[in-house]
């Protein structure tokens, strides 16, 4: 993404110890969060350092994938789309059918959700997508 928009900004990736060799994440389940996130939130910040980053933890039978950017904002997104106002990104809805579809197959509960961040005076101050995977025969 940086090449093909030619934009700067600084990208982590954070994964719990122990997690790099066992967990398989299902395709395609981060990339239009993550092209979201790029796209939407960071690319059209003109001020200050764009920051993106993608952290993977396990918690209690979970696993919980988060995307973090310090962009614009939602709101203010929604407001610079040209496709209307309650516009949809088809590469999430399609991520959420693709989970509703996993819960079918395996033994697992799905679910994902955003927060809008806000500053200390209350501006928008980037989102974070919270993507969480429960294993309903882990013991723990």
């Amino acid at each position: 993404e940086q090449l093909r928009m030619q934009d700067d900004f600084d990208f982590t990736f954070v994964i719990s110890q122990g997690l790099e060799e066992q967990v398989e994440i299902p395709p395609m389940l981060l990339q239009p969060f993550v092209e979201n996130a790029i796209i939407h939130g960071l690319k059209p910040l003109h001020t200050g350092k764009k920051q993106l980053q993608i952290t993977i933890g396990k918690e209690k039978g979970k696993i919980i994938f988060n995307i973090w950017d310090n962009g614009i904002g939602r709101s203010a997104a929604e407001k610079n789309a040209t496709t209307g106002k309650h516009h949809q990104s088809m590469g999430t809805k399609l991520t959420g059918d693709r989970l509703k579809m996993m819960e079918q197959v395996l033994p697992i509960k799905t679910n994902y959700y955003y927060t809008d961040l806000l500053g200390a005076n209350g501006e928008a101050a980037g989102t974070n997508v919270t993507i969480e995977l429960t294993y309903l025969n882990e013991q723990e």
